[in-house]
C-alpha cells in the first residue's frame, strides 16, 4: 500500500516525455502520465474475490417473454447516440423514437386543434 501511495516500484508513474533533470526537484509536475492498468486489475480482482459471480440460470424456452424493452440513449453532442441507436435498430429490428420527432408531432397537433 505504501508503494502505491508513494508511487514506488510497480506504481512508479511512467510518462511519455523526459523526466526532470534533477531527481530531487519536488516542484516538477508531469502533465502527461501514461495509464497504469495494474490498479484497475487489482481492483477488479478484489471485487471478483469479494463478490463471486453467480451462475446465470437460462430461462426455459417454453416460457414466453412478452415484456417490452425500453432504452434511452443519453449523452453529450457527438458522443455516438445516433450511431448506437442505428446499430441496435439494424441488429435487433427495434423501433427507434426520436424525442425531437415526438415533440414536433405533439406541437403540430396542438396547433391543429387550436385552429379548429
Amino acid at each position: 500500500m505504501n508503494d502505491y501511495l508513494n508511487g514506488n516500484g510497480a506504481w512508479k508513474p511512467v510518462h511519455n516525455f523526459d523526466a526532470p533533470k534533477d531527481e530531487d526537484d519536488t516542484t516538477y509536475i508531469p502533465n502527461k502520465p501514461l495509464n497504469n492498468y495494474k490498479l484497475g486489475e487489482l481492483v477488479a480482482n478484489i471485487i471478483d474475490m469479494s463478490y463471486p459471480q453467480e451462475e446465470v440460470q437460462a430461462v426455459p424456452s417454453d416460457i414466453p417473454n412478452h415484456l417490452p424493452l425500453k432504452l434511452l440513449s443519453l449523452g453529450y453532442d457527438f458522443s455516438g447516440k445516433e450511431t448506437l441507436t442505428t446499430f441496435l435498430k439494424e441488429k435487433y429490428d427495434i423501433q427507434v423514437l426520436q424525442m425531437k420527432d415526438i415533440l414536433d408531432e405533439a406541437i403540430e397537433k396542438v396547433h391543429i386543434k387550436g385552429n379548429l
